[in-house]
């Protein structure tokens, strides 16, 4: 089976994470990522040095999971981000 991704923001980078997660017994051969961009990288509020370019929510409401709501935040953690 092969699987595209169109558009790799914040909706595009949940559903990878949870296609991850949910394909360990699957027999999916290819994923395929198509974006705009030529370059798949953090957007300006995660890779600008700009102060002004900062996230437009909460950190504790973006995780990509609905039954674990501290995902991203324990991520954060794991990965010693401030």
């Amino acid at each position: 089976m092969k699987i595209a991704i169109v558009g790799f923001g914040a909706t595009g980078v949940s559903f990878l994470v949870q296609l991850i997660d949910s394909i360990k017994n699957k027999s999916i051969s290819v994923i395929f990522i198509i974006d705009k961009k030529e370059l798949l990288v953090g957007g300006r509020a995660f890779g600008s040095l700009n102060d002004e370019h900062i996230l437009n929510t909460p950190s504790s409401l973006m995780s990509c999971y609905v039954d674990d709501e501290n995902h991203f935040i324990d991520w954060l953690d794991k990965n010693n981000i401030d």
